[in-house]
């Protein structure tokens, strides 16, 4: 795949204000004036769609300097802005390889023993400690990090190390990220499906009973820091109740062998694994409110209704899948103008922690559906076809007679044999 402009915007007007932002130095030389450059630059970046193999990071980096070649050229056009993007975009694809661990914690128990996971290319390590030398190379940047956070990291979760190959250390940390994160978004949904409902008394605790350490670093193989960076979870706010999972290992393991087998025999697997990781980030939240409404944005990916502005559509197809359809779309009407509220108006409600488990239960639904529907569907929309039907009998009927005749019309299908007496 290659980097597109988005069709949803039009790069001309950004490119002409960068272009009327150039100067030139006492040399004769032409430069960007620095602030505009920026804004464009980050603009810019967002108007392009790029492969899911670059991280934000590096496409950043890449629209920044592919923009800055550009300082002396006669015309500053979408088109040659493109041109050098997909260059230096197919240069960072093609980089070899390198290893990489990212180190960080989990909120389980240390008496549970857990087994190396393979996902996707990434090897997860489970252990009570880390080892010394990275735990030394790692100590370095704790104290900054511990800035980045507000609040003391955890002590007692159990050490986590996550090793990948990826071309730079900005996809390294995204991939060891998501490999573990989608691990850890199945046997949190394990979990959180038991529990339609919760009430809690004091503080605000987040659904997720596993949760991550707040800080990640990120190593070469043999311990020492790959980069200075340190990466951080910006709604860690204490540490969590320790979940010990070894009681329930066996059933945790089957439902995580099953998720993956659907998932691996899925036509849109990838569309689903994301939503798996954006489910369990957002259950990370101690903050009911943005839970709910990151909640709200995966049940309009899971409809297929991201683009259409439609809540009645987003509500209809996530109604079809249940039972009692009519309590569940009612049900919706209310969590829609609850989202509305929040969004448009900052409006909060003390009855957040209901809300937030109704429509933690509905999002739940759409991913066993898609996961269990795998072999009817070619992709999302195509899925989003079918929860758009009508739930009657009588209008799905209806809907069969006119695709059975529209089949026969197009000669599709053959004609029906009659017999007539003559």
């Amino acid at each position: 795949m290659t980097v597109a402009w988005s069709d949803r915007y039009d790069p001309s007007s950004i490119l002409e204000r960068l272009s009327s932002s150039r100067t030139v130095d006492g040399e004769g030389k032409q430069h960007f004036e620095a602030f505009a450059f920026h804004d464009c630059s980050t603009i810019i970046f967002d108007m392009l769609v790029f492969p899911s193999g670059v991280p934000e990071t590096e496409g950043r980096a890449v629209v920044g300097k592919s923009l800055l070649s550009l300082a002396g050229a006669p015309n500053i056009t979408a088109a040659n802005v493109l041109s050098l993007v997909n260059r230096a975009s197919e240069t960072y694809v093609r980089t070899q390889r390198r290893p990489y661990v990212l180190a960080t914690s989990i909120s389980l128990s240390p008496f549970d023993t857990l087994p190396t996971i393979t996902l996707d290319g990434s090897a997860i390590r489970f252990s009570h400690h880390l080892s010394k030398r990275y735990r030394t190379a790692r100590l370095k940047l704790i104290e900054r990090g511990k800035r980045a956070i507000f609040a003391e990291p955890p002590s007692d979760y159990v050490s986590v190390r996550i090793r990948v190959m990826a071309i730079s250390e900005y996809q390294a940390a995204d991939l060891a990220l998501d490999s573990l994160d989608s691990i850890r978004g199945i046997w949190n949904l394990f979990y959180n499906r038991r529990h339609s409902t919760r009430m809690s008394f004091g503080g605000q605790e987040p659904v997720n009973r596993i949760a991550l350490g707040p800080l990640h670093s990120l190593h070469l193989p043999g311990g020492e820091l790959a980069t200075e960076t340190i990466w951080f979870e910006p709604t860690y706010r204490a540490p969590i109740k320790l979940h010990r999972m070894s009681q329930d290992w066996p059933k945790v393991q089957a439902f995580y062998r099953n998720t993956q087998r659907l998932l691996k025999a899925s036509h849109y697997a990838s569309d689903l694994r994301s939503a798996i990781i954006r489910y369990t980030r957002a259950l990370d939240d101690r903050d009911w409110h943005a839970a709910f409404l990151k909640l709200w944005a995966i049940l309009e990916a899971l409809t297929g209704t991201a683009k259409d502005n439609s809540y009645d559509v987003t509500i209809r197809r996530a109604a079809f899948i249940f039972s009692e359809h009519d309590y569940v779309t009612q049900m919706l009407k209310i969590l829609r103008d609850q989202r509305n509220q929040l969004v448009h108006a900052s409006a909060t409600s003390g009855e957040i922690e209901a809300y937030l488990y109704n429509m933690k239960n509905v999002v739940e639904a759409l991913l066993q559906f898609h996961l269990a529907n795998r072999a009817r569907f070619d992709s999302i929309s195509h899925a989003a076809e079918f929860l758009g039907l009508p739930t009657a009998e009588g209008a799905l009927r209806e809907k069969h007679r006119l695709a059975q005749y529209a089949l026969r019309f197009k000669r599709y299908a053959p004609r029906r044999q009659t017999n007539r007496e003559a």
